[in-house]
């Protein structure tokens, strides 16, 4: 796989690749760099708290899968009249 330095999705697949193997401290390194690089992807937020929580750090899972439903559900309609 080529990691492009401008490219997120290398980072978040090998993030997702290492979390299958269980290996969850290596997909945090992945995913972390990913997260700098575009802090508005719900993917990576949400592929980082499956990390966080593979490693006992309950916090920060939670932390991070809160704020990737809030990315995904931003531009979602909002009801009228209330």
């Amino acid at each position: 796989m080529l990691l492009e330095p401008n490219s997120t999705a290398p980072y978040i697949l090998l993030g997702e690749t290492f979390l299958k193997l269980k290996q969850p401290i290596q997909a945090l390194h992945y995913l972390d760099h990913a997260v700098k690089m575009d802090p508005s992807n719900y993917i990576t937020h949400n592929q980082l708290g499956q990390a966080y929580k593979a490693t006992g750090q309950l916090a920060e899972a939670n932390r991070e899968i809160k704020l990737a439903v809030e990315l995904q559900h931003r531009n979602d309609p909002q009801p009228a009249g209330r």
